[in-house]
């Protein structure tokens, strides 16, 4: 094999693994909203962790920055017999995931990589 072509099939071996990282920063948040009114959730916070976030009222928001993609995970339960709950993931302000879901103590939840 000549240099060249040591070159070419080089790059192409490592061009998968190059063009799948990510080293952008992006702003992130949860938000929890519905017509129930208060919701316990819990959430997947900037250190990885799961927080149990307790009870919370409409149009409940968390905030923070990160670098790449990585697992994303929060669910909403009603706290009313009645009503609806929606958790959404913005990123850079424009929602990427949703979830709705109505009825006695309603539960959504929006789980994946983003």
């Amino acid at each position: 094999m000549n240099v060249k072509s040591f070159l070419v099939f080089a790059v192409i071996l490592c061009f998968p693994f190059t063009a799948c990282t990510d080293d952008n920063e992006y702003t992130y948040y949860y938000e929890v909203t519905g017509t129930a009114g208060r919701y316990g959730v819990s959430f997947q916070d900037e250190s990885e962790d799961i927080v149990l976030g307790g009870v919370v009222g409409n149009g409940w928001t968390y905030t923070w920055n990160q670098t790449g993609k990585r697992f994303l995970t929060i669910i909403a339960q009603s706290q009313e017999r009645e009503g609806s709950v929606t958790v959404k993931i913005y990123k850079n302000g424009k929602v990427i995931a949703k979830d709705t879901q109505s009825g006695v103590f309603a539960t959504a939840a929006v789980t994946g990589n983003y």
